[in-house]
């Protein structure tokens, strides 16, 4: 069990390591000196589980404040960093937790300090397995924690560009210098990667025009090893409904969920029949009332641990209570997409996974790949899934080439469309100034004055496959960074990888600003933060007054997009419905950082 929960992707994107409760000991300040002194390092085990064997890293370590905290490493299940809570040392005795407490272990110090043995507790505390931790004496053991060795065992520190392999798997093979790139921005990133400035990333694969050009992998990682999506998983799922939706199984978004589990009558969402429908559950508006993952969930639990501990996870998610009127407000819950598969299954007779296999991956020639499968039979169509990169660059093709693959349509071009467009009202400092679709992400970037839109499978640890129609470009990137903000690959497309494929800047426009334009975005504008902004035109130019007072000049690009020169910025005007202008949004070093609501 305890495996089926380490592996999702735990929705929570602002975790940190705060979360760690700090050592705790009885015995004197000198006692317990000389005891932690006996556990600090790396330490390492196997142990076994429904998923096969394991390697287990545990490091224990001094923080600033001079307490020690332990953190795990899984590198053959993708984990890394993953804080131990609760640690408790008392003389020889140790006392750690993983995962909100679903696994704990309790051992002892002996042989000397050369071995940790005692027994990991899963299963409720029903379950007990004898453990055994040997501490790491050797380097050669932890090359996962360094970027790349190269053919002589040392550490590359280097980058040196390689196309990438033609494999005969249905990708056209290209350079770098045929897509007419900036070699040199993706020179820079990758170094950064192989210096550790930018840590943590497996894998980068470009493809631009039709064709792979850059595929880089880090960490031990190659081309032939799967990796953990998390919630890219999320993205799978809303292609599984859509093609459902394409074969007439399930007749529309806005059928109600609870007609699939009639059965179910004792529960409140069917003895309630609660309007929430297949689109809530696509776009996280389900309104249902569920406890978030939060960095100190002691006193209640969270809905989602709660649901992994249970026998059924579809009868947990079936007794929650609606809180709020379905389609009104977006709450990011794992248990949504969970529902989708059990959806999915009940409308086509077949698993989640035999379904997608069928209908999915056959289709894109994805043969490698493993689906979590709860011990209730449900498929985790959360976060489950492992694959390859080239199969992840793959799918994001297909959404690219509008459904279809090698001349075959898979899935409609109606139903990419609907899901990667926004959905969704969502708090957008809060999430990044993003918008969701359906298990899609969506937000845009401004390189050199362009505004480029994009969509993009997001998973926990910095997983992502981004889409940029406009330029026609997929890029995939695979990560370890967990635990913390993580919105790397966001800035890495918009410092490097953009650019390099953008050209020179788009000038300031010649024209005048049109009276009629002045009108429109000539006034007070106010963020989420209350505070105000004042654009006025005086001596025939444009002025931004922001809430110090400052006086910063902008230039016209076109009607709807203005600059300033210092600070650099891009400023893009949104008109609503009624065509007057509702919104500015900002964008620094290519990136969203706040939107002006005109007031």
């Amino acid at each position: 069990m305890i495996k089926m929960f380490h592996k999702n992707y735990w929705a929570v994107l602002f975790i940190s390591f705060s979360a760690i409760i700090y050592l705790n000991t009885s015995c004197s300040r000198n006692d317990t000196k000389t005891l932690e002194k006996q556990f600090i390092g790396i330490w390492h085990t196997e142990y076994e589980d429904s998923g096969g064997t394991h390697n287990r890293y545990l490091n224990f370590r001094y923080d600033n404040n001079s307490h020690v905290t332990a953190t795990m490493d899984e590198p053959d299940e993708d984990w890394y960093g993953v804080p131990i809570w609760n640690l408790i040392i008392n003389n020889n005795i140790i006392h750690a937790e993983l995962w909100w407490g679903m696994e704990q272990f309790d051992g002892t110090l002996e042989n000397n300090g050369s071995i940790i043995k005692g027994n990991r507790i899963i299963d409720n505390g029903n379950a007990q397995k004898p453990i055994l931790y040997k501490r790491v004496n050797s380097d050669a053991s932890l090359s996962f924690k360094k970027p790349r060795i190269d053919n002589s065992g040392k550490t590359q520190k280097e980058y040196k560009y390689e196309m990438p392999s033609d494999d005969n798997d249905g990708f056209a093979i290209g350079s770098l210098s045929e897509a007419a790139a900036d070699a040199s921005k993706i020179y820079n990133l990758m170094n950064r990667i192989l210096s550790a400035s930018i840590p943590n990333i497996h894998g980068i694969l470009i493809l631009k025009d039709g064709k792979l050009v850059c595929e880089e992998y880090f960490y031990g990682y190659d081309k032939a090893r799967t990796h953990r999506l998390h919630s890219e998983t999320k993205s799978f799922t809303s292609a599984l409904i859509g093609i459902a939706l394409d074969k007439g199984l399930i007749k529309d978004v806005n059928s109600n969920v609870y007609e699939y589990f009639q059965e179910h009558k004792n529960a409140p969402w069917v003895s309630n029949r609660y309007g929430i429908t297949i689109k809530h559950l696509l776009s996280m508006t389900a309104g249902l009332q569920w406890r978030p993952l939060t960095a100190n969930s002691t006193n209640l639990r969270p809905d989602l641990v709660m649901m992994y501990e249970s026998k059924s996870w579809l009868e947990y998610l079936l007794n929650k209570k609606q809180s709020e009127q379905p389609g009104t407000h977006f709450f990011y819950n794992d248990g949504l997409s969970i529902l989708l598969g059990c959806v999915l299954s009940r409308a086509s007779g077949n698993t989640v996974k035999d379904f997608a296999e069928e209908y999915l991956f056959k289709p894109l020639n994805i043969t490698k790949y493993s689906w979590d499968v709860h011990a209730d039979g449900t498929t985790r169509s959360e976060g489950g899934l492992k694959m390859r990169p080239r199969d992840m660059l793959k799918f994001g093709l297909l959404f690219l080439n509008k459904g279809h693959w090698n001349g075959k349509r898979i899935l409609s071009e109606k139903w990419i469309a609907e899901s990667t467009a926004r959905q969704t009202p969502l708090n957008e400092e809060q999430y990044g100034y993003q918008h969701y679709g359906y298990q899609w992400w969506m937000g845009n970037f401004v390189i050199n004055h362009r505004v480029i839109k994009s969509y993009f499978a997001r998973g926990f640890g910095e997983q992502f496959i981004f889409v940029v129609p406009e330029i026609e470009m997929v890029v995939v990137f695979t990560a370890g960074n967990y635990f913390q903000v993580e919105h790397r690959p966001l800035e890495m497309m918009a410092e490097y990888i953009l650019p390099a494929f953008l050209g020179d800047k788009v000038m300031a426009s010649d024209q005048h600003i049109s009276p009629e334009n002045i009108d429109k975005i000539t006034g007070e504008y106010s963020n989420n933060r209350n505070e105000r902004f004042i654009i006025k035109f005086e001596n025939n130019k444009l002025y931004v007054i922001d809430p110090g007072k400052n006086k910063i000049e902008v230039f016209m690009i076109n009607d709807k997009h203005y600059y300033s020169k210092n600070p650099p910025a891009d400023g893009i005007l949104c008109e609503g419905e009624n065509g007057k202008i509702s919104c500015l949004e900002i964008y620094i070093n290519g990136l969203k950082v706040d939107e002006l609501k005109k007031l």
